[in-house]
């Protein structure tokens, strides 16, 4: 009888502690799920942060992109103009030799032509 009283006790202790483990399991499971719901929200937060952080980087080479073309457009237009300014400087430039070469076919050529009698 001593023994059977014993071995119930020792049952419902065994009992108990069965209990016991099962909510601590029930208890870490709990976490466990809490952790990975958090764990969740963690990457998807980093992954906004990241894709946020993407279109910065995009929005900021366009801009840099953006700066270098009108500095091109820039330097491609100040090119056009000094162009244009060379070109009537030499257009001037061919005008002065033409008047110049007139200028001697009048005072130079033409008396030593007549001097020789040759005509035109």
């Amino acid at each position: 009888m001593v023994q059977n009283a014993q071995s119930d006790n020792e049952k419902a202790s065994l009992i108990y502690q069965v209990e016991l483990f099962k909510d601590k399991i029930e208890d870490m499971d709990e976490a466990y799920a809490l952790l990975q719901v958090n764990r969740y929200t963690f990457f998807k937060g980093l992954f906004y942060i990241l894709i946020c952080f993407s279109f910065c980087l995009f929005f900021f080479f366009v801009v840099l992109l953006q700066k270098e073309n009108r500095d091109k457009n820039r330097e491609y237009e100040d090119s056009k103009r000094e162009m244009m300014r060379i070109q009537q400087e030499l257009n001037y430039n061919r005008y002065l030799l033409e008047e110049r070469d007139k200028m001697i076919q009048v005072t130079i050529i033409s008396p030593f032509k007549e001097n020789l009698g040759i005509m035109n």
